[in-house]
């Protein structure tokens, strides 16, 4: 008889103990959308720039003025190089209002912009492709070669809002975060996104 009240007790006991923690962790607690956001957010937050678009440019640099020319000789020359060029959106400034009820979310994000706010263009990949001196005229400086390619990625950096990067950009920004934003329960025909 003892050993069965013993077990009872002990039974009692144990069972008091998970009942407090199971209230102590709330595990009965519906999850809301706004907690899921929350959750998510900081982990993408973190990563400081979404990386939504890689384009990579094949570009002829010809300097201005190629046919430098003078009574003692002429020289030109003409370079290939290959850019890399990276766009997504600043993380930080992600900004969202939450309807639990209709389970909809405007999320306003920043507009593309370049990541880095650079372009690559590794010196490897960048080819004196013609160059010819005449008469006495002195083939190009490497001097006067790095003033050359700092006006093509010049001229890339002017080209860039004609290539479509930051449209493209935008278009995966927003199917990368619908889909994360389904994922979360949130209605698809609920979910809004602005780029400001």
């Amino acid at each position: 008889m003892r050993k069965i009240i013993y077990v009872i007790t002990v039974l009692a006991m144990l069972l008091n103990v998970s009942c407090e923690k199971i209230s102590d962790m709330k595990l009965f607690k519906k999850e809301t959308l706004q907690d899921r956001f929350d959750k998510k957010m900081p982990e993408l937050k973190s990563m400081s720039e979404l990386g939504c678009v890689e384009y990579t440019v094949s570009k002829v640099i010809i300097p201005e003025g190629t046919k430098d020319s003078k009574w003692y000789g002429t020289r030109t020359i003409a370079y290939s190089c290959v850019a890399h060029i990276k766009a997504g959106i600043n993380m930080s400034k992600i900004r969202a209002n939450i309807d639990e009820e209709k389970k909809s979310i405007d999320l306003i994000l920043p507009k593309p912009s370049l990541i880095g706010n650079q372009i690559d263009m590794p010196m490897e990949k960048i080819k004196v492709i013609y160059e010819k001196s005449t008469g006495v005229r002195a083939k190009y400086t490497n001097e006067e070669r790095l003033e050359i390619k700092k006006k093509g990625e010049a001229k890339i950096k002017e080209e860039i809002p004609k290539l479509g990067i930051y449209e493209t950009a935008e278009k995966n920004a927003e199917a990368f975060f619908r889909t994360l934003l389904v994922e979360m329960g949130f209605r698809e025909s609920g979910i809004n996104i602005k780029f400001e």
